[in-house]
């Protein structure tokens, strides 16, 4: 999350919660960790989700599909 977040320039604040924290299983919907919580209050969990979404400004990052590489 940490090299995604930099390359797509966006600032991530990591809060490491301890495994008996109550309000950790609050924080995700599928019981999955980590958990992305943004300023809005929009949750994303699992690492290939989080990338995507901070991500999802940058279409280039996905690569070409084989439409666009002829």
């Amino acid at each position: 999350m940490n090299l995604v977040a930099h390359l797509m320039h966006k600032e991530l604040i990591t809060n490491v919660l301890a495994a008996d924290d109550k309000s950790l299983k609050t924080k995700s919907v599928t019981g999955r960790f980590p958990v992305l919580e943004t300023k809005d209050g929009v949750r994303v969990a699992e690492s290939l989700s989080i990338a995507k979404y901070l991500s999802r400004d940058h279409t280039s990052f996905y690569g070409s599909t084989p439409e666009q590489s002829k």
